[in-house]
């Protein structure tokens, strides 16, 4: 069958060659599976080929920030033709499909900003001046507020999945942030016998760079995944039968430990 497919090219055209002090903007997303990027990279430098257009701006890499403190992330690239009074911007959104607005809001609201708002300045790096803090709901549609949890509930593990003998005692798993920006996993397992006397032993398995995890999965934790790889039979030898265990993934980077360096650079 034949497709036939509206060529925009004259509408370009009549817009350049009208001397008006227009910018355009055309973009898409770098996973569009219908109108590809590349479709529409070549349409812009064939427009640009046919009005001697000039690359005002080699095709370079835009950034995504969220708030000022967030952490910045691609947004994806932006190439800048122009003649005159007339500017063309081509933008590749990161990581959309065909609705950028749909699948990238943030990153296409920064984007539409720096269009409307920065007519000087090629680069879509700056963060859009622009709360999108929600607003609050109205009373009809709120719900109950949740009790405040402690660190303690927080942490606690009251359903943990696999599980194929009734625990006796309780756990408790989450982040040791000592050192700012260093966020330290930790896995705690009361003692069987008498938590509130008993001593607590602390796990750090070696290598340097081994999950504490590897010892409380295979080692001396409370106990072993089966050969299903998603069920967990009991350790009768566990080192919580007489003592409260914390096992740390250590050193940072290591296992879920991280280091936030917006935090500690």
């Amino acid at each position: 069958y034949v497709q036939n497919e509206w060529d925009m090219s004259q509408v370009f055209y009549s817009i350049i060659d009208s001397g008006a002090p227009i910018r355009g903007l055309v973009y898409s997303g770098d996973l569009d599976l219908v109108d590809s990027f590349l479709a529409d990279q070549w349409f812009v430098e064939r427009i640009a080929a046919a009005r001697n257009l000039k690359v005002v701006q080699s095709r370079d890499e835009w950034i995504y920030k969220r708030t000022t403190k967030s952490p910045p992330t691609g947004g994806g690239y932006v190439k800048r033709f122009g003649l005159n009074k007339f500017a063309l911007d081509l933008v590749q959104v990161k990581g959309s499909g065909r609705f950028v607005p749909t699948d990238r809001p943030g990153p296409a609201l920064q984007m539409i900003s720096n269009y409307i708002f920065e007519l000087n300045v090629s680069d879509y790096s700056n963060i859009a001046a622009i709360s999108t803090n929600p607003a609050p709901l109205l009373k009809e549609f709120q719900s109950a507020p949740e009790p405040e949890q402690s660190r303690k509930e927080a942490d606690k593990i009251y359903d943990l999945p696999g599980v194929t003998f009734e625990l006796n005692f309780n756990q408790y798993a989450g982040y040791l942030n000592g050192i700012k920006g260093n966020y330290l996993h930790y896995w705690f397992v009361e003692s069987q016998r008498n938590p509130d006397n008993d001593p607590l032993v602390l796990w750090l398995s070696g290598g340097p760079g081994c999950s504490g995890y590897t010892a409380l999965a295979w080692g001396n934790g409370p106990f072993r995944p089966n050969r299903d790889g998603s069920t967990l039979f009991e350790n009768v030898y566990s080192w919580n039968k007489i003592a409260n265990v914390i096992f740390i993934d250590s050193p940072r980077g290591v296992g879920f430990s991280f280091q936030n360096k917006t935090e500690n650079p």
